[in-house]
């Protein structure tokens, strides 16, 4: 509701791919507890939805990190993203834009998550 989780998502992904190492303090974060129904259902009247959108943008050497709700076009590849599936979409000068979606969470994909992290734990553990 907040934006958390796709705040923590969004910091892991920067870190991995741009190589970097920010923090949660570094990412302004907005959920969606303040939207009201009447801008869902004007949205709507235009052919738009609203999603939760968590961005990472290089501004020559700086990057600025945000979660906020965004209206989206049905244009946007992101626009069909729903229920528990998840999009990540990546633009640079080269490739253009790529856009990855799917991944839909529920209980077991959660536990194998876990899983797979505490057995890369212990991995890392037992070799040090």
């Amino acid at each position: 509701m907040e934006g958390w989780d796709t705040a923590t998502k969004l910091l892991i992904l920067t870190n991995v791919l741009m190589n970097e190492e920010k923090t949660l303090d570094d990412i302004e974060v907005e959920g969606i507890t303040s939207i009201k129904v009447s801008d869902i259902r004007e949205a709507a009247e235009k052919g738009q939805k609203y999603k939760l959108v968590g961005k990472t943008i290089r501004k020559e050497d700086k990057l600025e990190m945000s979660v906020r709700l965004e209206k989206i076009n049905p244009d946007n590849p992101l626009y069909g993203v729903d229920g528990k599936n998840k999009a990540v979409r990546y633009t640079s000068d080269t490739l253009g834009d790529l856009t990855i979606i799917g991944g839909a969470s529920g209980v077991t994909p959660a536990a194998a998550s876990i899983l797979r992290d505490l057995i890369n734990i212990y991995m890392g553990c037992k070799f040090v």
